[in-house]
C-alpha cells in the first residue's frame, strides 16, 4: 500500500474517531446543560470548546504517530530491498570474471596498488582463477590464492601494517550509499 494511501486511510480513521468523540462530548454537554441550566450557557460552551480542542489535539497526535509508524515501515522495507539487491549482486560477483574488461581492470588495479607502495615487500591475494593475470602484472611481487577473494585483488605489506582492498565486494560496499540512493530513486520512479 503506497504511503499516500496509508496516510489517507489513517487520516479518515482519525477523523471518524474525532467525530465519535465529538458526538459523545456533545451528548455529555447536553446532559450537563439540562442538569446545570442555572449555571449558564457560557460556562458550558467554554467547557465544550476545551473538550473539542483536547479531542482535536489527541486526534492530531494519533495521526502524527500513525504517519511516523508508516514512514518507519516504508524505510524498513526500503532497507530490506536494498539488502537483498546488494546480497544478490555479491552472490553473482564470480560472473564478473567472464566480462571482457575484467582482466584488464584486474591488471590495472594490481599496477595501481603496486605504484602506491613502492619499495615495500607486498603480498597480493586473489582468487585462484585470477592468479595468472595478477602474477603477470605483479612485477615479481608475491601472489597468493585466497579463498576470501572472489574477484579483484587485495594487497598487504609483508609486515601486515598496511592493507588495500580492490575486491568487487569492497568496491560495492564503498559505493553502497551512492548506489542505494540511486536504487531508491529508480524504485520510486517505477511505482
Amino acid at each position: 500500500m503506497p504511503l499516500a494511501d496509508l496516510l489517507a486511510a489513517l487520516e479518515r480513521e482519525a477523523q471518524a474517531s474525532e467525530a465519535e468523540e465529538l458526538a459523545r462530548a456533545k451528548a455529555e454537554a447536553e446532559r450537563l446543560r439540562q442538569l446545570a441550566a442555572g449555571e449558564g450557557t457560557a460556562r458550558l460552551e467554554q467547557r465544550l470548546a476545551e473538550h473539542r480542542r483536547t479531542l482535536r489535539a489527541q486526534a492530531e497526535g494519533r495521526l502524527v504517530e500513525a504517519r511516523r509508524k508508516a514512514e518507519d515501515r516504508v524505510l524498513e522495507k526500503r532497507r530490506e530491498l536494498l539488502d537483498r539487491v546488494f546480497q544478490g549482486a555479491l552472490a553473482l560477483q564470480g560472473e564478473v570474471r567472464s566480462w571482457p574488461a575484467y582482466a584488464n581492470a584486474l591488471e590495472r588495479d594490481v599496477r595501481t596498488l603496486l605504484g602506491l607502495i613502492r619499495g615495500e615487500a607486498v603480498v597480493l591475494r586473489c582468487a585462484t582463477p585470477d592468479c595468472g593475470a595478477v602474477t603477470g602484472a605483479a612485477g615479481g611481487a608475491q601472489v597468493e590464492a585466497s579463498g576470501e577473494v572472489v574477484t579483484g585483488v587485495r594487497l598487504a605489506t609483508a609486515d601486515g601494517r598496511l592493507e588495500m582492498d580492490r575486491t568487487l565486494a569492497a568496491r560495492v560496499e564503498a559505493a553502497r550509499p551512492t548506489l542505494a540512493i540511486r536504487l531508491v530513486q529508480l524504485v520510486e520512479a517505477g511505482r
